[in-house]
């Protein structure tokens, strides 16, 4: 950087190293999960310390919990019957999360073995929430913790998931197939903003979770890249020139749900494939291995003495939880207008998901709706109603996640928010997807910052209140790719969903060690 004042430039310089009250003791600890060992499956519950007592100051920041997961999946058809010849493997399924979080069901925290009064029973829904906002540069760095759409399109190694040859499922029986994955602590929405945790002074923390499949996404990925990829690796070519373009879906699918699929046969050195529908289900989910890795450190005795004085008192940290509800209406073809009663407590942010299946937990597309609009307890948001398309729709939800400044979202996310379903001018459907754009949910901002650290939500000093959503679709009756999404007319949508993000914050002190406040607002945080 250019320097105006040179002799400033100098004394910064002078200062630039900072002051070591460490005990040069750097380590890393890995530790099991207990109660009930791994293997484990979904209907177990298990316990596993994220702080170790080897270390005076945990690293929550840099801890994760690393899984190996074993999945059972059947293919819906036994598509080897339609003579499908594929010899140089090159029809692939991907299977895994989306994001890493997205793999935990229920999750509890407790701290010197006692419940700190957390519970999530949401913990997927909520991963999805909390990961879908993310910024690019973090998703596209954590490896094996996210799946981005174009790394997965991509035939990238460093996903939550893993490639399964289709010939290895197209005979319509149960197969086992295994991965690796990282879990961040602080990809865990109530550790988002622990740092350095004196666990010396106030206690371990161990969570307790069950863990649930219902997260898991698939999608084919393109043979023409498959081929690319093994004839670059192998540095031999391979004997199949691809005739047409393979028709597939271009986005992931919920787990259980029916996606297309492009089929291969290779004859005579020629590729052609054959569209089919099907869909791929998990008839179990097993965690083989479960390890938690704590990074920390020690500190002289003068600063643990200083930080022991200091947590003589509760200190806050603030967090934030995701509440789960479902309108009571189900939208019809003139669209969507339903109520709700719920209290707001510290509410950051108000979330509404369009499901088209039951099953829907991290996959939701744009229901391509105008006249939208929320209303919370008679209070209009936004005061005019918007199209879940176009550029102020795209601003207003940048906005919301706090992605409109220099942190970019991810194309999937944006791809969301505005990909059209629909030729513009006669309103006719289109067939397939350019690329995924399965994280669409509308973010209705309620506080001035969504980060924790000012309480400024609304609050109905826990008194239900009425919420409303309306909308109509752009494009209606067989067009409608929301109503009548499988074209059929025969299948509809479930109620859309409500999730309200509020701010909680947790206390910890050297005599209660770590305890949770699920309302309120933390002292002194009010003026």
């Amino acid at each position: 950087m250019d320097q105006g004042s040179v002799i400033e430039y100098y004394k910064k310089l002078k200062d630039i190293i900072s002051t070591n009250d460490g005990t040069r003791s750097f380590i890393i600890r890995t530790e099991d999960c207990h109660d009930q060992n791994a293997p484990f499956n979904q209907s177990q519950e298990t316990r596993l310390r994220i702080t170790h007592s080897d270390h005076m100051i945990s690293q929550i920041t840099e801890g994760f919990i690393n899984f190996k997961i074993k999945l059972t999946l059947q293919l819906s058809k036994d598509i080897q019957s339609t003579h499908v010849n594929d010899t140089e493997k090159l029809g692939k399924i991907f299977v895994g999360f989306k994001s890493s979080n997205q793999l935990l069901d229920q999750l509890q925290i407790y701290s010197n073995n006692i419940s700190s009064g957390y519970q999530q029973n949401e913990c997927c829904r909520e991963g999805f929430c909390y990961s879908t906002i993310k910024p690019y540069s973090e998703k596209k760095t954590r490896k094996y913790t996210h799946s981005l759409y174009e790394n997965v399109s991509d035939y990238s190694q460093s996903v939550c998931g893993t490639y399964v040859d289709l010939n290895t499922l197209m005979d319509g029986q149960k197969h086992d197939v295994e991965f690796e994955m990282n879990l961040p602590f602080e990809d865990m929405l109530a550790f988002q903003a622990f740092d350095l945790y004196p666990n010396r002074i106030v206690g371990d923390i161990e969570i307790r979770f069950y863990v649930k499949p219902v997260g898991l996404v698939y999608c084919q990925v393109d043979p023409r890249k498959i081929k690319e990829v093994k004839e670059f690796m192998e540095d031999e070519s391979i004997a199949a020139t691809f005739t047409e373009t393979p028709v597939f879906l271009h986005q992931f699918t919920q787990i259980g749900n029916e996606s297309k699929i492009a089929a291969l046969k290779i004859s005579s050195g020629n590729v052609t494939s054959t569209t089919k529908a099907v869909t791929l289900s998990c008839h179990g989910l097993t965690v083989t291995s479960c390890k938690s890795n704590m990074f920390g450190f020690g500190v002289k005795e003068s600063t643990l003495q200083a930080i022991a004085s200091m947590f003589s008192e509760p200190v806050s940290i603030p967090s934030q939880q995701l509440d789960y509800n479902a309108f009571p209406l189900a939208p019809t073809r003139a669209g969507v207008q339903s109520t709700i009663n719920a209290p707001l407590n510290n509410t950051t942010s108000i979330s509404v998901m369009f499901p088209k299946h039951s099953n829907d937990y991290t996959c939701f597309d744009n229901p391509i709706y105008h006249n939208v609009q929320l209303t919370i307890n008679g209070q209009n948001y936004p005061d005019e109603p918007i199209s879940t398309l176009g550029a102020r729709f795209l601003q207003y939800q940048l906005v919301a996640s706090e992605l409109d400044g220099g942190i970019q979202c991810t194309k999937e996310y944006e791809d969301s928010l505005t990909m059209i379903k629909n030729n513009e001018t006669t309103g006719k459907r289109f067939k397939n997807t350019l690329s995924d754009a399965s994280s669409f949910m509308i973010n209705i901002q309620t506080e001035r910052s969504r980060g924790g650290y000012l309480y400024d939500g609304l609050d109905s000093n826990g008194q239900n209140i009425p919420i409303q959503i309306r909308g109509q679709p752009i494009y209606s009756d067989a067009q409608d790719t929301y109503f009548n999404y499988d074209e059929s007319g025969q299948n509809h949508p479930p109620p859309p969903q409500l999730f309200i993000c509020r701010d909680t914050y947790f206390t910890v002190d050297t005599s209660n060690g770590l305890v949770y406040h699920p309302t309120g607002s933390p002292p002194g945080s009010q003026a």
